[in-house]
């Protein structure tokens, strides 16, 4: 039994203690009441045997006054047994004024009697006269004997009532809460980390309102869920830690972290071994400071903090002279952190002698070209340099030539690039026979190398002659693969001081030098530097900025040149000429500008948007009652694009024009790179019925045989053969037969340049078919243009 209680008070300390509480409180609530219960009783029975009293008084009072004052003795014994026979009176005495006594009765003294005396008072004529005094004995003693069995009986039934309802109360507790209490402490008592699958429940029908045992176990499934999410993290958290220990532990870094004071936190393995020396059999606390001192020009540990705390970092690469048989530059670097609200201190430490022993074998290959073993282009300015210091010190120049290998990229391209790589040592070998001493000399590009020397004088004709001897070994045909090839060979050439006095200024100058070889390498494969080539890829440069920005396109207007009738000077057609009157370039040529959106790949979206621009406005004309054409120069990339003859027959019919209402120029430059998707692109072309006309014919180099080859309706004469006609009888000649020529091959004519009356006659009697110069007209604006057509024929500078 003692076991059960105990093992109840055990495992229901809660239910005791509200037990043991509503006892309590009902106990005391229960003597209040019995107290207040027993005090009414008393007070009631006390007043009922006061008001006995008072009656017995006002009943046997006169009649023992009366008796006394006769001095009838038997009635006074009558009257005093009267009222001693009343409740609680034990005894009555009267005694008289003259000393008599009548007793009836014992008197009894104890706790709870008490004599009450009344005086016995005749009333005469002459007045109130005392006979004596009558003394009751009155005996409490019934009335305490009663109260105290009402207050044993109140009590009983006062403890029984409590404990019942305790009972009950501590019952319904325990039903209602008290259970469920233990199940949701069983239940989170069977939660483990490992088993978190033991929802919290309780053993009760739901309930449609949440009381607060319905919210308490919602909160501990919401906890329980939390946990269960958290645990991943947690293992993952606790996973990571280990493998930072273990990373940190097998670093060769050595690592430790510390507070203020040097105490460290933790270190790893490579610690040790790498401060053996220095921290050993010393308390972990000196570890740092002993660490510190063997370290030369070292900071103290206090100086050290300070710098931490002021720069948030201290790195140092210092030598490390303990092992005196391995002396070691080692990288130590601190930083701080807080950590829980703790400044802390971490350090680490890396051995640095092999990487500065790369470093310098690193400089030393950063200073040369691994292929040819020469200066590469960092090395090789430094020379120049040098050499431009010496020149100053001594006065002279130094020259300083960019030779560009032609044939590299073909070669790559064709053979590989290990029998590219061996035409360049071939190439820098011969370079190096042929070079005056002493001469700096580096590989600055793939294909390009770098040579400079001094002058004595401001001659160029030593330049000059060096540069002629070494086109002549290079232009020479080296033996790759059983093949022989021509290394090629282009120059630019910079002379300080007047072409600049910094090795980047004459390599810079030297390279705009040899782009301009690059351009004209029939006529010299090499050239001296001018300032007109900066500026000329200065200008270059900026207009390509332009064009990236989108200015062009916003910039460029359209205007239109009228081509004429040789038979009667009727307007026939104009051609769409592009000008670009640049806010910051000025004016920009279209040879400059139609180059850089060739070079960007930007040549579609201008083509197509001069198309469109001039069809727009030659519908406009049409609408007007004008019926022309309009020819639009294309160029020879805008062909390489496939979809090229769609995108035209599309914005004809977008602007509502017929085919034959446009024609497309095509420059003779196209016939020099023949090309398959060119051809079926101008066959397209024709096929759509557009007329398609060959642009300033005879400036290129290509045969007569692409007049046969491609699909040409239209020959256009370059005005430098018409304006020669003039003067020169070749000249007329030349004209004459190719007009001749194109007629034969169904081709139309058209003459550019014609600017006086005697052209227009000659070339109108030669058969040639529609003119076009300044004796009609300038390119003119789309008003200007519309202004000039609704003119008299006579006043457009046309006569008969």
């Amino acid at each position: 039994m003692y076991d059960r209680v105990k093992q109840f008070l055990d495992t229901h300390p809660l239910s005791m203690r509200v037990l043991v509480s509503i006892l309590l409180i009902s106990t005391l609530l229960a003597l209040a009441a019995a107290v207040i219960q027993l005090r009414v009783r008393y007070d009631a029975q006390l007043t009922s045997l006061n008001q006995r009293l008072e009656d017995a008084r006002a009943s046997f009072l006169p009649a023992l006054t009366d008796a006394t004052w006769r001095l009838d003795e038997p009635l006074i014994k009558l009257n005093l047994k009267a009222l001693q026979s009343l409740p609680f009176i034990n005894s009555a005495l009267l005694e008289t004024r003259e000393g008599e006594q009548y007793q009836i009765g014992l008197p009894q003294s104890g706790t709870f009697t008490e004599t009450k005396v009344q005086p016995l008072v005749h009333e005469s004529d002459a007045g109130p006269m005392e006979l004596g005094t009558v003394a009751l004995e009155v005996d409490y003693s019934a009335l305490f004997t009663s109260l105290r069995r009402d207050a044993l009986v109140i009590l009983a039934t006062q403890s029984v009532k409590t404990f019942i309802v305790s009972s009950l109360i501590l019952l319904i507790l325990h039903r209602l809460i008290f259970r469920h209490l233990l199940q949701l402490r069983r239940t989170a008592a069977q939660l483990r980390v490992e088993d978190m699958n033991h929802p919290f429940v309780l053993d009760r029908a739901p309930l449609d309102d949440k009381d607060e045992l319905e919210q308490l176990r919602h909160t501990l499934e919401q906890m329980r869920g939390c946990i269960e999410k958290g645990i991943p993290r947690l293992e993952q958290l606790a996973t990571d830690r280990e493998r930072v220990y273990l990373a940190a532990n097998a670093t060769p870094a050595a690592i430790m972290i510390f507070n203020a004071e040097g105490v460290p936190y933790y270190h790893n393995s490579a610690f040790l071994d790498f401060f053996k020396a220095a921290v050993d059999q010393a308390p972990a606390e000196q570890w740092l400071p002993r660490v510190l001192e063997a370290i030369p020009r070292h900071p103290d540990l206090q100086t050290l903090v300070t710098r931490v705390r002021e720069q948030g970092v201290w790195q140092r690469e210092v030598f490390w002279p303990t092992d005196k048989a391995h002396p070691r530059w080692i990288d130590m670097r601190v930083v701080s952190y807080m950590c829980r609200d703790r400044e802390t201190f971490f350090l680490t430490v890396n051995d640095m002698t092999e990487l500065r022993t790369a470093r310098k074998r690193e400089h030393t290959l950063l200073a040369k070209d691994r292929l040819t073993g020469l200066s590469n282009r960092r090395q090789a300015l430094a020379g120049v340099a040098n050499l431009l210091r010496a020149a100053q010190r001594d006065p002279g120049h130094i020259a300083l030539v960019v030779l560009e290998v032609t044939a590299f990229k073909p070669v790559m391209e064709s053979l590989g690039l290990e029998y590219a790589d061996l035409l360049i040592l071939e190439v820098a070998d011969q370079i190096q026979r042929e070079l005056p001493h002493p001469a700096v000399l580096g590989r600055v590009a793939d294909n390009q190398f770098m040579y400079a020397f001094r002058l004595d004088s401001s001659d160029a004709q030593p330049v000059i002659s060096q540069v002629e001897a070494l086109r002549g070994r290079l232009v020479q045909a080296i033996e790759l693969h059983e093949q022989k090839v021509d290394p090629g060979f282009c120059a630019g050439i910079a002379i300080s001081p007047n072409d600049g006095d910094t090795p980047e200024t004459l390599l810079k100058h030297a390279h705009s030098a040899l782009r301009q070889a690059q351009r004209h390498e029939r006529v010299r494969r090499w050239r001296f530097f001018e300032p007109g080539l900066y500026q000329h890829a200065s200008r270059q440069l900026r207009i390509v900025g332009q064009i990236t920005a989108g200015r062009l396109l916003q910039e460029l207007e359209l205007k239109y040149q009228p081509i004429v009738s040789a038979k009667n000077g009727q307007p026939l057609g104009c051609e769409a000429l592009a000008r670009w009157q640049s806010p910051e370039l000025g004016k920009v040529t279209s040879d400059e500008f139609i180059a850089a959106a060739e070079q960007l790949g930007r040549i579609d979206q201008l083509g197509q948007h001069i198309l469109r621009k001039a069809c727009e406005q030659l519908a406009q004309w049409r609408r007007q009652g004008h019926n022309l054409f309009v020819s639009v120069n294309v160029s020879a990339l805008q062909l390489h694009n496939p979809r090229f003859a769609e995108q035209v027959e599309e914005t004809l019919k977008q602007c509502g024009l017929p085919v034959n209402a446009l024609k497309i120029e095509i420059t003779e430059q196209v016939t020099l790179e023949p090309s398959k998707q060119i051809i079926r692109q101008l066959d397209a072309l024709k096929a759509l019925g557009i007329a398609l006309a060959i642009d300033d014919f005879g400036t290129g180099y290509a045969s007569l045989n692409y007049l046969c080859d491609y699909p040409f309706n239209v020959l256009k004469i370059d005005q430098s053969f018409v304006l020669r006609m003039q003067h020169d009888p070749q000249g007329h000649t030349l004209v004459e037969g190719v007009v001749r020529l194109s007629h034969q091959l169904g081709l139309a004519v058209v003459a550019e340049g014609v600017e006086t009356e005697a052209l227009r006659r000659t070339l109108q009697e030669i058969g040639c078919d529609l003119l076009q110069g300044y004796l009609f007209s300038r390119p003119l604006r789309p008003e200007r243009f519309l202004s000039w057509l609704e003119q008299p024929q006579e006043a457009r500078q046309w006569r008969a």
